[in-house]
């Protein structure tokens, strides 16, 4: 049986836990990163033949590293999330030259921009040249660009990119990992509702969102028996592993100390894979909070959960999945002076399995996107257990990580040991020169 293999912009795969340490620099800062990433696996990987390979978010390949890929892979996938920013044009123009260099299919999955809840017209020029290099790029190895939304699209459209032509709106494709099955939640939220004392939830939190959704989450996670919460970022694991403070700017209430009470609560957990991420989420009646991919999870899961969008990436996926979610002004609303808005009150007027509405249609549309692209993938033929499924359950996994305020004397100091080590030092020079080499080009080509 010949092996095809893929190229796809991850950092690992779903098949291999690796530490805490490492995690950290293959993770791509967030772990929402592994839960679409997981999807697109489960997708492509049509049967033991399929070979993934991640690139460990490596963008600068030389010639000779570009003539090997293309001779020995069959296409380059490319999941993003927020990457239409600012500080992502390095990896636009790095990813633009290399896949010049490419004949193989390049698909890009899911793509979207980082604005404000309501955005304007984008005028960072730089920003702007470079993401249009990118796709302008893409586009010619493959039929359609996948953005996460219309609020994207509208960028792309300001690019000069036409809908339905260039792109076109698929969502993100971790709301598809279990394909054409919508993903159906227990009934668990009534017991929140009506019995909040005995529930036990989890919840997750944003540096960027408001104030007011910052306190109106912690005010309410007081309220449950046990609520427990799941951070993501890269900076948020450092400061669990050793004490790390978390980088400004952050939303005000927003936790970036080892002494913060919810810290030193210990009520905090941090998982090195979605299977024992997923595993955790099942266990809890609900979920609610600003992270979009860590409420998915919970959905993916089976939990219920309330989604709070604060910028256009959110809100794009809570209007175009359906999602269960309160407005920003919803919140602002119902905060007067120090009091939090009532979760309760708001989540008994919402419906927890609003997004099955549309799943569906927007299910449809993603495959007709892989088809028009040329991707095989499992679901013309799904049943059951999938190659994926199997590898999946095989891998090892970790116990959750928990802050250093909470370990015994040992971990603490091998932990320390580790940090001063050098084990989370990032390498950004090479990001610098490219960024000094992207404002050059841009001074040419006005």
């Amino acid at each position: 049986m010949k092996t095809k293999r893929i190229l796809i912009r991850a950092g690992l795969t779903p098949y291999h836990t690796v530490s805490y340490e490492r995690l950290r620099h293959l993770m791509g800062d967030n772990l929402g990163n592994l839960v679409y990433a997981n999807s697109i696996f489960r997708a492509l990987t049509v049967d033991d033949s399929v070979e993934i390979v991640p690139t460990r978010y490596k963008t600068n390949f030389t010639g000779r590293e570009a003539a090997v890929i293309d001779e020995e892979y069959d296409a380059f996938v490319i999941p993003f999330a927020d990457a239409i920013r600012h500080d992502f044009i390095p990896e636009f123009l790095s990813l633009a030259a290399f896949i010049r260099k490419l004949h193989i299919p390049v698909v890009v999955l899911g793509c979207g921009i980082r604005a404000p809840y309501e955005p304007g017209r984008n005028e960072d020029r730089l920003l702007n040249f470079a993401a249009r290099t990118f796709f302008r790029e893409v586009l010619e190895h493959s039929a359609k660009i996948g953005v996460r939304g219309e609020i994207t699209g509208s960028y792309l459209r300001q690019l000069g990119f036409q809908e339905e032509q260039d792109y076109t709106v698929i969502g993100c494709p971790s709301l598809y990992t279990w394909g054409e099955r919508p993903l159906v939640v227990r009934d668990s939220w009534k017991k929140v509702l009506h019995d909040p004392a005995s529930a036990c939830i989890s919840y997750n939190m944003s540096q960027g969102s408001g104030p007011a959704q910052i306190r109106f989450i912690r005010e309410n996670a007081k309220r449950f028996k046990e609520a427990v919460y799941l951070p993501q970022r890269g900076e948020e694991l450092e400061l669990m592993y050793a004490g790390v403070t978390f980088p400004p700017p952050v939303a005000e209430g927003f936790p970036t100390t080892l002494s913060d009470p919810l810290y030193l609560s210990g009520d905090v957990r941090m998982y090195a894979s979605v299977a024992s991420w997923l595993s955790f989420l099942g266990t809890r009646d609900f979920s609610f909070g600003t992270r979009m991919h860590g409420n998915v999870a919970a959905l993916i899961a089976g939990t219920p959960a309330l989604f709070c969008p604060f910028d256009a990436r959110t809100r794009e996926l809570a209007l175009y999945h359906g999602l269960p979610h309160i407005r920003p002004e919803e919140l602002d609303n119902a905060v007067s002076g120090a009091d939090a808005a009532d979760l309760l009150e708001i989540a008994a007027k919402k419906d927890f399995s609003s997004h099955i509405a549309n799943h569906a249609r927007n299910f449809a549309h993603y495959v007709d996107f892989l088809d028009e692209n040329g991707l095989a993938h499992i679901y013309h033929k799904e049943a059951g257990e999938t190659a994926h499924d199997r590898k999946a359950a095989a891998a090892r996994q970790l116990p959750p990580l928990i802050p250093l305020t909470r370990t015994d004397p040992a971990e603490t100091a091998r932990r320390l040991r580790r940090y001063h080590e050098g084990v989370f030092v990032k390498k950004t020079t090479l990001l610098k020169e490219t960024k000094k080499l992207a404002k050059k080009i841009l001074r040419r080509n006005p």
